[in-house]
């Protein structure tokens, strides 16, 4: 089951990962039209989006290739249940 659902996670990735994509493009060309006070704020939105991102997509990366990833202190929630359930399946 648990398996299952990290398996639909990683084929979900690639299409996600467009989406991720078009808002960076969407964030580089705001930043050149806003003003410094809107841009600050708009990084503090996108900025530990994009970690958490990157973050997601390492540890999917890690389990498609059988690499059980540790346990990091500054992990998300999310990413320390999966691999949780990976070291201890």
């Amino acid at each position: 089951m648990f398996f299952d659902v990290l398996q639909l996670k990683c084929e979900e990735k690639e299409k996600n990962q467009l989406k991720v994509d078009e808002i960076n493009r969407l964030e580089d060309a705001l930043s050149n039209n806003i003003d410094k006070t809107s841009d600050y704020y708009m990084k503090r939105v996108t900025k530990p989006f994009h970690k958490r991102w990157d973050d997601a997509t390492m540890a999917l990366d890690r389990y498609r290739n059988e690499d059980y990833p540790f346990i990091k202190p500054d992990d998300c929630f999310l990413i320390k249940c999966f691999k949780k359930a990976i070291v201890a399946n």
